[in-house]
């Protein structure tokens, strides 16, 4: 469900002395855009892999609902694995293995699958440490959530100089951009499906409320920086 909602900032009632009285208020309206699904339409993908040189797990984990067709998770998984291997391996070192496409349905669990893939990193440089990756920012279309990032790696040598993107990449991260940010569509069952921020299930807000799965729409990804958070050495992603 998609509206226009008013929200009330400041109010306050005036009595005059003839006995009206009359409510003031300044307010603001903004365009809610969070997408609140019917059953069947949310979905929590992860695809599995690992860094070969320290035997090191990776989960890198995307968020999707349902925009047309039927709610599947097989559907979305096959339509990722499509879709999805090269403008992700080309940003990746051949030391980045991913063997598994997992897909959730969160609002019907019974609907899950295991997607197996055989997807390596296009580079043949050497690779960056496990803990260095690429940074894709979810640009949000809603004022009520905040943007969504994706840590992507592991990129290789030659990608990165001083913590910067090198120009020899710019191609494959402007696709890798394009495809985090694009509708993933499957022919036979036809289905489609769009890119989401997560907010997770738990309690928000002061005092606290507790509040469920929720997903919200984007305007678009952009790739921001490279990242060496060195503290993220265990289930890569995000």
């Amino acid at each position: 469900m998609f509206g226009t909602y008013e929200l009330i900032a400041h109010a306050y009632i005036r009595v005059y002395t003839d006995g009206r009285a009359i409510l003031h208020a300044r307010h603001t309206t903004y365009a809610l855009t969070e997408a609140i699904m019917a059953v069947g339409n949310k979905f929590v993908l992860t695809l599995k892999g690992l860094y070969v040189p320290a035997s090191q797990a990776i989960n890198n984990v995307f968020a999707y609902r349902l925009q047309t067709g039927e709610a599947s998770a097989a559907n979305l998984a096959q339509a990722f694995a499509i879709a999805g291997e090269t403008p992700l391996m080309n940003i990746l070192n051949a030391q980045t293995i991913f063997d598994e496409i997992s897909v959730v349905n969160l609002d019907q669990l019974d609907d899950f699958v295991t997607y197996p893939v055989d997807w390596q990193g296009a580079t043949v440089d050497n690779a960056m440490p496990s803990f260095v990756s690429w940074v894709f920012q979810y640009n949000r279309a809603s004022r009520a959530v905040n943007n969504g990032r994706k840590m992507i790696g592991v990129p290789g040598e030659d990608a990165i100089s001083s913590g910067i993107a090198q120009p020899s990449i710019a191609t494959a991260l402007a696709a890798a951009e394009e495809f985090l940010g694009d509708t993933l569509t499957i022919v036979v069952p036809s289905a489609s499906f769009v890119p989401c921020i997560w907010r997770r299930a738990g309690n928000y807000g002061s005092p606290p409320v507790s509040e469920p799965d929720q997903f919200f729409d984007i305007t678009g990804v952009s790739y921001k920086r490279v990242s060496t958070m060195n503290t993220r050495k265990q289930g890569r992603g995000a």
